[in-house]
């Protein structure tokens, strides 16, 4: 099979995303994974959640009834 982009060379793997039969001009490997260029671009474009600062639990601000501090939510102060 030939590369998808360049028709005149061997393909050396595919797209880990899409598929697609690359080159090796045309692979990007990224952990070990083979990616085409649009895909890598889409993935790196894609925005992430910020990660909590270290040292912090976001979790720890719920109690187990699921309310903001002490008690539970439907009690009365």
């Amino acid at each position: 099979m030939n590369c998808a982009v360049h028709m005149e060379a061997e393909a050396t793997g595919y797209c880990r995303n899409c598929g697609k039969a690359l080159c090796t001009q045309c692979t990007r490997k990224i952990r070990g994974a083979m990616y085409c260029e649009p895909c890598l671009s889409a993935m790196v474009a894609q925005p992430t959640a910020p990660a909590a600062p270290a040292g912090t639990n976001p979790w720890l601000a719920f109690d187990w009834d699921g309310s903001l501090g002490w008690g539970s939510a439907t009690e009365s102060m």
